[in-house]
């Protein structure tokens, strides 16, 4: 049986609820914590994976949520996706990789599972579409979960996708995985000045020609914004939408509620 602990409250704007905390057992003495929030009638949800070691240090001061490291691109985006009509869970790290999530554990069974566990719970609250939106190496988690649980998922969207070996990718993030088995309508999105070198943008189209059995890809690369203020693989810089934030968002949101023909879509956001 699902059940949830919810820890803190935040007051949301009119007809969304209220942000809650919510912290779900999902392995034997292992819980799962995110942040909640959705409108009345959301038009679908959204399970935000983090980049970098994933952990961001959700708690609470004063009945209030707080992240302790909400910089990355998502998770200071979350109230751009609630506004936009969806339902958002924000994942922090699991109980016992409260230090952070290596891309071994990312593309493994256990992380499939703590997410299986989100899933189902967010099937019980909102009855709209589930999709899994990583970015940077959130991206890994979220294709290694759409491969896992296949059809429990309406779709995904790789965001600033690992696909070269970096610090925290000695495994070469997503092209390591089998790609060819997601089968869910998927959004492959990077800046066209992406200069972190685990992520060159140039990589979009090539993972995405690996989708063979998605009924709908695109590929998008997002311009403008900056200068950055981060080193290039940080949040505050191209790799993290950083001066673009709402025009990424409307990206990711114009294709999870397109009613399009299946197949390959034409690159865009240009």
């Amino acid at each position: 049986m699902i059940f949830a602990l919810v820890i803190f409250m935040l007051a949301g704007a009119v007809a969304r609820a209220e942000e809650v905390v919510v912290t779900l057992p999902t392995r034997a003495g292992v819980t799962e914590t995110f942040t909640f929030d959705t409108p009345a009638r959301p038009l679908a949800a959204v399970i935000l994976f983090p980049g970098g070691r994933g952990a961001i240090g959700i708690g609470g001061r004063g009945g209030h949520p707080v992240i302790a490291r909400a910089d990355t691109f998502l998770i200071r985006s979350r109230p751009r996706f609630a506004a936009s009509g969806f339902a958002v869970v924000a994942l922090d790290a699991p109980s016992d990789h409260a230090d952070g999530l290596s891309e071994a554990f990312r593309k493994g069974a256990s992380h499939s599972r703590d997410i299986a566990t989100v899933v189902a719970w967010l099937r019980q609250k909102v009855a709209a579409p589930v999709w899994l939106v990583g970015t940077s190496m959130g991206s890994v988690s979220a294709a290694s979960n759409a491969i896992r649980l296949g059809r429990a998922i309406d779709g995904v969207v790789l965001s600033s996708p690992v696909s070269a070996s970096g610090r925290n990718a000695p495994e070469l993030g997503v092209t390591t995985l089998d790609l060819q088995d997601i089968t869910v309508p998927t959004l492959v999105m990077d800046h066209a000045r992406d200069a972190c070198r685990s992520s060159p943008p140039a990589n979009a189209a090539l993972i995405a020609k690996r989708l063979t059995r998605s009924p709908r890809i695109m590929v998008t690369l997002i311009e403008g914004g900056g200068p950055p203020r981060s080193g290039p693989c940080r949040a505050l810089s191209y790799h993290g939408y950083f001066g673009v934030e709402d025009r990424a968002v409307a990206a990711i949101v114009g294709f999870i509620t397109a009613r399009q023909p299946t197949g390959r879509q034409p690159t865009a956001g240009r």
